[in-house]
């Protein structure tokens, strides 16, 4: 048995669920190759059966974060696409950019 800790967050009300230093997840998570570095020592995943994902985060000070990716990139080509356009700051500029390329086709047939 681990004890953990839990805190409630007072902006949202989710419960965060606090793992000690050098617990590494169990239960199907597995370690991933990939993924935007923001700071952390080690990425772990575990896809759900509705293709989203929870991503964690194991930062250098042996805390852990955890959030859910809407889309899991490890299912295919496609998913990794969607995911990048729609959960990264790249997929940002690149709706910035086809954005500006759209206006300036449309400016220069008017």
């Amino acid at each position: 048995m681990i004890a953990c800790r839990r805190y409630r967050c007072v902006s949202c009300g989710a419960i965060l669920t606090v793992v000690p230093r050098g617990v590494a997840p169990r239960f199907g998570f597995q370690q991933l190759s990939m993924a935007m570095n923001v700071g952390q020592a080690e990425d772990w995943g575990l896809s759900l059966p509705d293709g989203s994902r929870i991503h964690l985060w194991l930062m250098p000070d042996g805390r852990w974060i955890a959030h859910r990716d809407a889309t899991d990139p490890s299912l295919s080509p496609l998913h990794a696409a969607v995911h990048v356009l729609t959960a990264t700051p790249l997929g940002v500029a690149v709706a910035f950019l086809g954005v500006v390329g759209l206006t300036a086709v449309a400016m220069s047939r008017a």
